[in-house]
């Protein structure tokens, strides 16, 4: 049992369109965002070894995190480690590939 909730594609566009003070956070390497994102992510690779302290100096720990990675495997790391430091975490469990598979909207950086 993880100590976060971990949505489907429909239930996380849900979570986000109900929740406007959400942290949407994409845990994957820089070049993978560039390549595509969900609109309004924060790009803070869970790889890079700083990735906590940058968790702590860019979120808000008040506010919740949504986080989302390639397949759904790193975002789990990303929301454990965030969990730990007191973030309220949601997770998308099937990643970018789900989100994009699924016809939902993606955005790339020019």
């Amino acid at each position: 049992m993880l100590p976060f909730p971990s949505l489907s594609v429909s239930e996380f566009e849900t979570y986000l369109q109900s929740t406007p003070q959400v942290q949407l956070v994409d845990v994957r390497t820089p070049s993978e965002y560039a390549e595509g994102h969900l609109s309004e992510s924060l790009n803070i690779d869970v790889m890079s070894p700083g990735f906590s302290a940058k968790a702590q100096e860019l979120l808000d720990v008040n506010r919740p995190v949504a986080v989302y990675c390639r397949s759904g495997a790193r975002s789990k790391q990303a929301a454990m480690f965030l969990a730990r430091l007191k973030f309220q975490v949601t997770d998308l469990d099937s990643g970018f590939l789900g989100w994009a598979a699924s016809g939902r909207p993606v955005e790339q950086d020019d």
